[in-house]
């Protein structure tokens, strides 16, 4: 399991999921950046009215671009919820959309930083 000190972006995995084009990876993190508001706010709002279909659905799009940006483990946390969701887990759901927002929380954060094209090179 990812630790909380380790970045939560895989920089050498989202490369090598996009065959090393910098520039497609540089706009598909604006595009994810500049989208994730909206979504996060869908995700939310689905869970508060108790609609797992919705919940599912919210988790479900964002776990694709998750995938793609090498965030392995809000990937995870957005498949746990879908499935949650899908399966009707209420009770449960909140809890893992509380994980999975803190992580999402972390995302933010990493590419918030000037430097954060910089620790592709690690």
């Amino acid at each position: 399991m990812t630790g909380q000190t380790d970045p939560p972006i895989d920089l050498a995995l989202a490369l090598r999921r996009l065959d090393g084009d910098m520039d497609l990876m540089e706009e598909i993190f604006r595009t994810f950046q500049a989208d994730l508001p909206e979504r996060m706010s869908r995700l939310r709002a689905a869970v508060e009215r108790g609609d797992l279909p919705e919940t599912a659905r919210a988790a479900h799009s964002l776990r694709g671009a998750l995938g793609l940006l090498g965030a392995e483990q809000a990937r995870r946390l957005a498949e746990q919820v879908e499935a949650l969701g899908a399966a009707g887990r209420t009770a449960d759901v909140a809890s893992a959309c509380q994980a999975f927002e803190r992580e999402v929380a972390r995302i933010s954060a990493f590419f918030s930083s000037p430097e954060w094209s910089s620790r592709m090179c690690r």
